[in-house]
Order: structure tokens, then C-alpha cells, then sequence
């Protein structure tokens, strides 16, 4: 095998990856990071967050997640994490 033959197998060992082995790839692992860390955001969830007694109502609540997801360009059937309500509102949140 000669370097321009090499030069053509690297390229379509790389064309194979980049189209099926990647995407692949990215889906597994933002499936195993999301699902690791995911809390969905509920009502019962955010008044957790609030230690004081402060929380907002639930109806409020409710309002603010719908906003949430609306900005961070989820559709109505897609719920948000506990972590995406507490950036989208700078809200102090660890786990």
C-alpha cells in the first residue's frame, strides 16, 4: 500500500466515522450525562430549592417553568431540568 492509497483509506475511515460512529457516540453520551444528572423541574422540585419559607406560589411556579421553557426553545411536551429553571432565573442550585 502506498501514501496516496494510506491518505484515501484514512479519509474514508474518517468520512465513516464523522456520518455514523459521531452521531452515535453523541447521542450515548448526552443521554448517560443528562439522564445522570436530571431532575425534572416540578413544582414540589423548585419550592425545595427555597429553604426560607419564601417559595412562590404554585401557580406562580407553574407560570415560570412554562417561561423557562418557552426561552430555552423546548416545545410544550418537553419538560426542563431543575438545573436549566435555576440558570434561566440565576437561581443558587446544587444538587
Amino acid at each position: 500500500m502506498n501514501f496516496k492509497n494510506l491518505l484515501l483509506h484514512l479519509q474514508n475511515v474518517l468520512i465513516f466515522y464523522v456520518k455514523y460512529i459521531n452521531p452515535i457516540l453523541h447521542i450515548l453520551f448526552s443521554y448517560f450525562i443528562i439522564m445522570g444528572n436530571f431532575v425534572e423541574a416540578t413544582i414540589k422540585e423548585i419550592k425545595n430549592i427555597y429553604k426560607d419559607g419564601s417559595a412562590p406560589s404554585d401557580s406562580t411556579i407553574s407560570r415560570r417553568i412554562d417561561l423557562a421553557r418557552s426561552a430555552l426553545g423546548k416545545k410544550e411536551h418537553q419538560i426542563i431540568s431543575l438545573q436549566e429553571y435555576c440558570n434561566y432565573f440565576s437561581i443558587r442550585y446544587s444538587e
